[in-house]
């Protein structure tokens, strides 16, 4: 089965943050941005636990599963150089 994301035109006043939370097992958990803060020149996302997957395991796989977000941030006071945190 083939999902589709569709995807508008980018805002050029909006950057993409790319966040891979690693799971050490097949039980994932999902997660919900609460807060996003911008200040003394770091960017800090604040995560709240809204859900848990179960993933299929694949014989032999011995890696991390990870809970990947898309987060959308105003461009206007980002620096180059910017500390991230990411709290959870």
């Amino acid at each position: 089965m083939w999902e589709y994301i569709i995807l508008k035109l980018p805002d050029k006043e909006k950057a993409v943050l790319y966040l891979q939370i690693p799971s050490p097992t097949c039980s994932v958990q999902g997660y919900r941005v609460e807060n996003i803060n911008l200040g003394d020149n770091i960017l800090t996302v604040n995560l709240k636990q809204s859900s848990s997957a179960q993933v299929d395991g694949i014989e032999g796989f011995d890696g991390t599963w990870e809970w990947v977000m898309l987060i959308e941030v105003d461009k206007t006071n980002l620096k180059d150089n910017m500390k991230i945190v990411v709290n959870k």
